[in-house]
């Protein structure tokens, strides 16, 4: 995954409308994603540009870390 170039588009905005009526109002998270995390080192990075990569504005991440020995 190093050695992969990441692109992402920043003109497209799916969650756009929906950003403009929550900042009136309510700034809570709509969507929780919650990764847990076992000697996964190898698949991190990939969990991680996944998530960043989202186009959805209103989410919070908890990541779990179950004991991991590495």
């Amino acid at each position: 995954m190093e050695d992969e170039e990441v692109f992402f588009d920043y003109e497209k905005e799916p969650g756009k409308e929906l950003k403009d009526v929550i900042a009136k109002g309510d700034s809570k998270p709509l969507v929780s994603i919650i990764t847990s995390y076992y000697n996964a080192s190898l698949y991190m990075m990939q969990t991680v540009n996944c998530v960043l990569n989202q186009t959805f504005p209103f989410w919070e991440w908890i990541i779990v870390n179950d004991g991991s020995t590495r």
